[in-house]
């Protein structure tokens, strides 16, 4: 029965841990904060300004704001997007983008209704499993159980 109970725990934190739902809405009027996640959809002049960097028909910029000015915004790049959908995966090298080859600024944040919807989807699932595998039955007898005569 200990067992089952930690292996419910450990199915529970699991699931509060990696699902998470999450929206790109714009950014405040103030900027992202460091260290918050966004995505940078760039101006026709920025795309053309940087595509000997970024690559050729790059519309969006993904990473991790590490530091934003009254003139530029500096991001960890996770990925780049082309105008075609291609999306191409960065390691974290750091750029440096003029605000003026800016379109707007999204960030990513939590959906948190949709988040404890996944969660206890989840949990119920996992409850469900361990119900169905015998791990937790809640003290009912067993129907593989042999009847006995009196």
């Amino acid at each position: 029965m200990i067992r089952a109970v930690l292996w419910a725990a450990t199915a529970v934190w699991t699931c509060a841990l990696t699902l998470g739902c999450y929206n790109y809405d714009p950014a405040p009027d103030s900027g992202p904060a460091p260290g918050a996640i966004v995505t940078t959809s760039l101006t026709d002049a920025g795309a053309l300004e940087l595509g000997h960097y970024l690559g050729p028909m790059v519309d969006a910029v993904l990473g991790r704001v590490k530091r934003l000015d009254a003139d530029s915004l500096v991001l960890s790049v996770t990925s780049v997007r082309q105008r075609n959908g291609i999306e191409h995966f960065w390691k974290g090298e750091t750029i440096t983008l003029p605000r003026s080859d800016i379109a707007h600024i999204d960030e990513r944040r939590l959906a948190i209704g949709r988040s404890v919807f996944c969660v206890v989807l989840g949990v119920g699932g996992a409850y469900e499993l361990m119900q169905a595998f015998g791990v937790y039955d809640q003290g009912q007898e067993s129907s593989n159980s042999i009847p006995t005569k009196n």
